[in-house]
């Protein structure tokens, strides 16, 4: 088995991939989440295919309320490098792995088995009268109309998923909600949860309305 003494002499390139915004590891999150193989899977796999090649190590840290984590793999004499932040260990954890993941991909480097395969959980909108009529109305919040919808088709609720954003431009962007519904993934931001959620919801009403008025 690698130690990182034993192939700190053997490294002949080091690659730090570029550490994306929150946003974009949150947006990377929600692509990752709908593949039949999580990143910390395949991850584990390529390791134990080629296990007298491949070694990786976690790292965490804590500081402002964010933690950080960074994964370090050494492959043969190359060691790359991929951190992430979030609210908890266990986000920063996985966001660092799919960072990790996808830059595999992208260089061709995971074997067939690993790509990343999309689940087929996605179900398209399609025109129905009462789901017009629901979108349409301005007395209820868009939340409410969000839940109202996917109860009026019978499908599973939709998702929120809240986040305190590390650097925002601006008050208005304090908070951050993804709304994911049918496999459909969008981003709301506000002073608060509440209102973050609030805007997530209202973009994911206009993707659900781009269907219902698209004929």
């Amino acid at each position: 088995m690698y130690s990182f003494a034993m192939s700190a002499r053997l490294i002949t390139q080091c690659i730090t991939i570029f550490i994306p915004t929150f946003e974009t590891s949150t947006k990377l999150h929600q692509a990752y989440k709908w593949t039949k193989k999580p990143a910390l899977n395949v991850l584990n796999e390529l390791k134990h295919m080629h296990r007298d090649l491949i070694f990786y190590q976690w790292y965490t840290t804590v500081g402002n309320g964010v933690v950080t984590c960074s994964v370090l793999m050494v492959w043969g004499s190359t060691a790359l490098r991929a951190q992430a932040s979030a609210n908890t260990a266990r986000v920063a954890k996985h966001f660092a792995a799919e960072i990790l993941v996808h830059f595999l991909h992208c260089q061709g480097w995971l074997p067939a088995k690993l790509l990343p395969q999309l689940e087929q959980t996605a179900t398209e909108f399609t025109y129905d009268p009462r789901i017009c009529e629901i979108l349409q109305r301005y007395d209820v919040k868009e939340v409410t109309k969000l839940y109202q919808i996917q109860q009026k088709r019978g499908r599973p609720l939709p998702e929120f998923h809240a986040y305190q954003c590390e650097k925002p431009r601006s008050r208005s962007e304090m908070f951050m909600v993804n709304a994911v519904c049918e496999g459909y993934s969008v981003l709301g931001y506000g002073e608060s949860k509440r209102v973050a959620k609030e805007r997530a919801a209202a973009e994911m009403n206009k993707v659900i309305q781009s269907f219902m008025f698209a004929f």
